[in-house]
């Protein structure tokens, strides 16, 4: 355990060094689960409904006896008539062993995922342009970063609010909570318009501009939970309908839900948490609104700020400090940059960086909440274990929808873990490529945020589309059905394919997958509870009202 911890440490803190060997990582593990895929020795596609029937003529005409006769292997120990246990080759001469693709693929998608489209385009996008639907990329194909970035930003604002609160008491500044608050709230409008952590000075003579200002900051904050509620209730209940037939209108046992395509869909359930942490989130509108606003508030604070005061250095103190009466520093360093507002490329000895830099905040610099390239791993306390909880709640759901009988570990059980260890690769790579360290020798700006955008890519189409194949199909092989990758076996003959699992399929339709799924949804919703909870004080500093 000291020598895993040892590894951990020298990665977060020489991860240039490592860098080669990460992606080596991933690129090995995405080739992983694009060649996994289930024997194919005929081309017949495999159907167990119309496998079970085919083996059951075959037992009572005697072909299928006289062949076990030869060979002793055909049948399991515990196979009978009327619950026929064959092997894997019988199972693919009989019933063929290439892919059987389902016949109901359009209700499963629209069933299944149809609702998992509604919550993605529920989350919150900042306003600025075209471009910010790239989010949805870097979303989908890392989830672990975007929920950190967004809990980042929620901690940024307790920062704010703790700093104005400590310059109160050591000054004698206004300890009342209005004061505190709009300062806070004005502080983390023009960090995201200026690109660098700054704080307002308080006056007598400017408490009323502040306070005036910071109301119009927080008035133009979008904040859609009621809707975002509405999405996750939708979603929620067409689960319910899937499950219960008086709900969803079929009463079709064809139609019942299948752990083949229940446990893909759960892995995608991390969306409820991380979609609604988003709009909890919300944003201070678009970055022209935002712009105008801080300006405004600028050249009021310093028309209003007193004699002597023509220097912008008394409206904004930076670097500020002070000591209690013990000595204690009550108010760290405030001035910090944020992130590099220039764009730079370097490869192969070569160098790129554009002729003009964008002014205020953009999608790599601060614009969005969901990509924040400064946060760093040391300083990362609570937010990044929660920040996992999402994405682990749902692999364990998806996993455990999977391990139910007949099949238990499986060719889906392993893409599930993959596409785990994926999302954890992923957010890995980010964190490596936004590191100074790395953005010195490699990118920053906008070059950093197109390069994350193509590994992102690269994770969230094998993913997606990997769950659309399994749900419609894909994997449905006698190789699969017996659980072949099962540990329990160790070669391809012990493998065993139960043909009648009416009674099976029953239990699990009607009291194990429901459960399952339950309480994982209830996770979610428990896991953004507690997201707000560890978040309260930066929620209450950017709430639509001041007290």
């Amino acid at each position: 355990m000291r020598n895993i911890f040892r590894a951990l440490k020298s990665l977060f803190s020489k991860p240039s060094a490592h860098l080669p060997l990460l992606i080596c990582l991933f690129i090995g593990l995405l080739i992983g689960v694009l060649s996994h895929t289930g024997l194919a020795t005929a081309k017949d596609p495999f159907e167990r409904a119309a496998c079970f029937p085919k083996i059951i003529q075959l037992i009572q005409n005697g072909s299928l006896q006289n062949e076990s006769s030869a060979n002793s292997s055909t049948y399991v120990s515990t196979s009978n008539p009327f619950n026929p246990i064959v092997n894997l080759d019988i199972c693919q001469r009989v019933c063929g062993s290439d892919t059987g693709w389902y016949t109901d693929i359009g209700p499963r998608l629209v069933q299944w995922f149809l609702p998992v489209f509604l919550l993605v385009s529920n989350m919150q996008f900042p306003r600025l342009g075209m471009e910010r639907f790239l989010l949805i990329v870097h979303l989908l194909g890392d989830p672990i970063d975007s929920t950190w970035s967004l809990m980042f930003t929620v901690d940024r604002w307790a920062e704010f609010y703790k700093a104005e609160s400590r310059v109160a008491k050591a000054r004698g500044s206004p300890t009342n909570e209005t004061d505190i608050k709009s300062l806070a709230v004005i502080d983390a409008a023009r960090e995201e318009v200026e690109n660098k952590r700054v704080q307002t000075k308080w006056t007598t003579r400017n408490e009323t501009l502040i306070r005036d200002h910071a109301s119009t900051i927080l008035r133009q904050r979008t904040n859609e939970v009621l809707r975002t509620l509405l999405a996750v209730a939708i979603y929620i209940f067409q689960v319910i309908s899937a499950f219960v037939p008086q709900v969803g209108g079929s009463n079709d046992p064809s139609s019942n839900p299948s752990g083949g395509k229940i446990g893909p869909a759960m892995l995608l359930s991390w969306l409820v948490s991380v979609v609604l942490l988003s709009n909890a989130v919300g944003d201070l509108g678009s970055p022209e609104d935002l712009k105008e606003k801080v300006t405004a508030v600028t050249k009021d604070l310093e028309s209003n700020v007193g004699e002597g005061s023509g220097s912008r250095a008394n409206i904004v103190e930076e670097g500020t400090k002070s000591k209690d009466r013990n000595g204690r520093q009550t108010v760290r360093e405030i001035t910090e940059e944020v992130s590099d507002s220039k764009s730079t490329l370097k490869l192969f000895g070569w160098r790129w960086e554009p002729a003009t830099t964008p002014e205020g905040p953009t999608i790599w610099s601060g614009g969005t909440y969901c990509y924040q390239p400064s946060k760093e791993f040391r300083k990362s306390g609570w937010k990044l274990p929660i920040s996992i909880l999402p994405v682990l709640v749902a692999f364990f759901t998806a996993l455990g929808v999977l391990e139910a009988g007949p099949t238990g570990y499986s060719c889906r059980s392993i893409f599930v873990c993959c596409a785990f260890f994926g999302w954890i690769i992923s957010a890995v790579l980010t964190y490596v490529l936004c590191h100074k360290s790395v953005q010195s020798h490699l990118a920053s700006g906008k070059y950093l945020w197109y390069i994350i955008l193509i590994k992102d890519l690269l994770v969230a189409g094998p993913i997606l589309g990997l769950i659309v194949a399994t749900s419609c199909g894909y994997w449905n092989t006698c190789y699969c059905w017996g659980g072949g990758p099962n540990p329990r076996y160790r070669n391809t003959a012990e493998i065993q394919i139960q043909l009648n699992s009416t009674n099976i399929f029953n239990f699990n339709d009607d009291k194990f997958y429901p459960a399952v799924v339950g309480t994982g949804l209830g996770l979610q919703v428990i896991v953004f509870l507690i997201m707000l909870d560890f978040g309260w004080v930066g929620f209450r500093t950017m709430s639509l009202y001041l007290p």
